[in-house]
């Protein structure tokens, strides 16, 4: 979007209301010395109409005990959240049982008890796994309030939520991390008082003004849900929802929303910037000047759109970087190192991951970086030597951080970031961050040369923050997952990608790991996928978390199954599990498990995982749970009939009821660390056995195939594309083929991460 096209949104928002005055942050006041408060509580003592007369005291201490047995049922194996401790869930059961007695002066003074540390600690919420943050369970529970109660909170509240109020209004810096601050610490405690859906549009137009426009959508939506909004008010804070849309990109959403408000509203006629405009016209304006995407209907077939090379097609280009030379040094390493054994598999098996701009291509084998031109696959630039690393492959993979899936890659606008192993007094210790720049090749920063990439408390030399897992890059803000070499606390890092500078860092919990030679330790590879301002996190060793990047808390965790191996240790002498199964398994180098996103329904399948989940994205909540999934199975996609899975087989699953086999493909066998798929053009696009082939989504059949002995070959990879380019990686070779395309398609869906 253009900058004049910029302001002129900005300047009709600002006419809507956002954008604030502010002077003047005042403490909060401690109760004692609040005398409205002091007031309030004598109003509340008396019990406003509806409330319960008695309290069953003896039903709460139940409750209490009941609370803390269910936290003490959730400390299993596997990634272990920050959980309430005995006190706070004590705590919390009085809370939630005054509550459900209808006893609010006991259940606000409960919660007046709370200091800011046990609001961020993980409470179980439900039976399937739901854990939220005390802040948002309690907020949870006081919306869900009667009216008795909401006016009750007003009364104990009010006073502390009007004062945060001006100091957010009268703030001396406007736009800064404190104003900022307070209007959201307002929000996640107060938000039922009466003043809490003006609290939210004013840190909806904060978050905005800010740039970030999916935060302001949510905050302006709590203000439309919880702030009593009716009239214009409403139209006013839907238009804005609206805006937010279109300036995150989401121009569809906004047109759905637009479409509703027309024909809801006769006259939208708002004051904006002193004017009388009809601002639905304006709305209506801008959507029309945007280039409004095509949405994908992925549940339809829409046969082949795009068709495979013919049978006699070349390539576009090819490029072979691991030669027969290489490749046989990495194969000789089979019995280097014996006490360190990794599986020379892994290393034989390893297929890199790919990132494409409009410009170039770029993939990562083992720490060295390629860049080839997009078009005609030229080689511009690689970070190091492919020999000297194939040289020291089984090396760089006695790190206990370090195995073939997690030498991850990621773009921003001017670099490419990598994890790679570190080098240097602590040779292969652990892994480190790296940025290139994009167009030359050079190395802008690495994480172990930056003294804020340490881990606070651990030693920078021996303990420094090694990446774990995929990075994600949105809006040129960096995510990755970091812990100490050996040590089991992962934590999620904030930095920004083309300067490696950290915003913040958070604790997200304990991980765990498979165990083997009574010291080393294996970690699973986190999964990470950002949208709407949240970032989901998937560990692969039981548990997924959703993060709100713009506060940095954690809003909800589901703990999920235990993968294969996870928790369990291996020893030479053979106690416990067999140590090559354990490890070829888990550390699979071409499945890290699979996040989707799909029409708000987020489906999780964690690497050697057996359980689907589909959740509520926004709330965490399980809508379905699909068990029994082959373990060595990975998610191709998701539509509104189906899910797939790849192994040794093609696989459709029901959506609804039970979620049985819909078909299954008989006509061909893959191994499940040889293939790849993605969907294109509403059918599944497969790689195994010297061979591209299309399979329908209805019944598995396949359609279409291309073969080509010389690029393919046996050892299976990944597939990428982007427009009518198609990436094949294998093991030891990129190919680029060009599809050809019975019509114009705008933009399907992208394609799965099978890395």
């Amino acid at each position: 979007m253009g900058r004049a096209r910029t302001a002129v949104l900005l300047c009709a928002l600002a006419g809507l209301g956002v954008g604030l005055p502010g002077t003047g942050l005042a403490d909060e006041k401690p109760a004692e010395q609040n005398e409205v408060r002091a007031a309030e509580r004598v109003i509340v003592r008396e019990e406003p109409a509806g409330q319960a007369q008695g309290v069953d005291e003896e039903a709460i201490k139940q409750a209490v005990r009941e609370a803390v047995d269910e936290q003490q049922s959730n400390l299993r194996p596997g990634f272990m959240m920050a959980l309430a401790d005995e006190e706070l869930s004590k705590q919390l059961a009085k809370f939630n049982g005054y509550l459900d007695q209808l006893a609010w002066g006991e259940a606000f003074r409960q919660l007046s008890e709370l200091d800011g540390k046990s609001l961020e600690a993980m409470v179980a919420s439900d039976d399937k796994g739901l854990h939220l943050a005390v802040r948002v369970m309690i907020q949870r529970r006081l919306l869900a309030m009667p009216a008795d109660g909401r006016r009750a909170f007003q009364l104990y509240f009010d006073g502390q939520a009007k004062e945060m109020l001006n100091a957010v209004k009268q703030h001396p810096r406007p736009g800064s991390e404190e104003q900022l601050a307070t209007a959201q610490k307002l929000v996640d405690r107060l938000l039922a008082s009466s003043v809490g859906g003006e609290a939210a549009e004013l840190l909806g137009d904060l978050y905005f003004e800010r740039g970030n426009f999916a935060r302001a959508g949510r905050n302006w939506k709590l203000s439309l849900d919880h702030g009593g909004a009716s009239g214009r008010d409403a139209l006013r804070l839907q238009i804005k929802q609206a805006w937010a849309m279109l300036r995150d990109g989401d121009q569809a959403a906004a047109q759905a929303l637009y479409d509703q408000l027309k024909s809801r509203y006769d006259d939208a006629t708002l004051t904006l910037g002193g004017s009388q405009v009809d601002a639905l016209a304006m709305l209506n304006k801008a959507l029309q000047e945007l280039d409004v995407q095509k949405q994908v209907n992925l549940g339809s077939v829409q046969g082949d759109v795009y068709r495979l090379p013919r049978a006699d097609a070349q390539p576009a280009w090819n490029l072979t970087y691991l030669n027969p030379t290489h490749a046989a040094k990495v194969a000789s390493q089979a019995n280097r190192g014996y006490y360190y054994y990794r599986s020379p598999n892994l290393l034989t098996r390893y297929v890199p991951p790919v990132e494409v701009d409009q410009e170039r291509v770029y993939f990562h084998w083992l720490g060295v970086v390629f860049a080839l031109d997009r078009e005609t696959g030229k080689m511009l630039w690689q970070s190091g030597s492919i020999e000297d690393t194939a040289e020291s492959a089984q090396m760089r993979l006695q790190s206990s951080s370090s195995d073939p899936c997690n030498y991850a890659i990621a773009q921003s606008e001017n670099a490419v970031l990598v994890v790679s192993t570190a080098e240097g007094d602590d040779e292969f210790r652990q892994m480190v961050l790296k940025a290139y720049d994009k167009t030359q090749g050079g190395l802008i920063w690495s994480s172990d040369s930056r003294n804020d990439w340490t881990i606070d408390g651990v030693d920078k030399r021996s303990h420094a923050a090694s990446p774990v897992g995929k990075v994600l890059v949105s809006d040129g803000i960096g995510y990755v997952v970091v812990h100490a070499p050996d040590q089991s606390g992962y934590f999620l890092r904030r930095f920004d990608a083309d300067t490696g500078q950290v915003h913040w860092t958070l604790p997200l919990g304990d991980a765990a790991a498979i165990t083997f030679y009574d010291e080393m330790k294996q970690f699973a590879q986190p999964q990470l996928l950002m949208d709407k301002g949240l970032l989901y996190v998937m560990t692969n060793n039981g548990a997924l978390l959703a993060v709100d990047t713009a506060a940095a808390q954690v809003e909800w965790a589901i703990q999920m199954d235990l993968p294969f191996g996870v928790g369990k240790s291996t020893e030479w002498n053979g106690i416990g599990e067999p140590l090559t199964t354990t490890l070829e398994k888990m550390a699979n180098p071409n499945g890290s498990g699979t996040l989707l996103l799909r029409n708000g329904v987020l489906y999780a399948l964690q690497h050697y995982g057996s359980t689907l989940f589909a959740l509520d994205a926004n709330r965490g909540e399980v809508l379905w749970s699909a068990n029994g999934l082959d373990r060595d199975a990975r998610l191709i996609e998701v539509d509104d009939r189906h899910f797939y899975t790849m192994n040794a087989r093609i696989r459709a699953y029901r959506i609804d009821g039970d979620h049985a086999l819909a078909w299954n493909n008989p006509n061909t066998t893959f191994r499940y660390d040889q293939n790849g798929a993605i969907f294109m053009g509403g059918q599944i696009l497969t790689l195994s056995n010297n061979m591209l082939r299309l399979a329908q989504t209805d019944n598995g059949d396949f359609v279409s195939t291309f073969k080509d002995d010389d690029y393919l070959g046996q050892q299976g990879g990944t597939l990428y594309r982007f427009d009518n380019l198609l990436l094949v990686m294998t093991r030891t070779q990129l190919t680029a083929y060009r599809l050809e395309m019975d019509g114009v398609v705008d933009d399907l869906a992208p394609p799965a991460d099978n890395n």
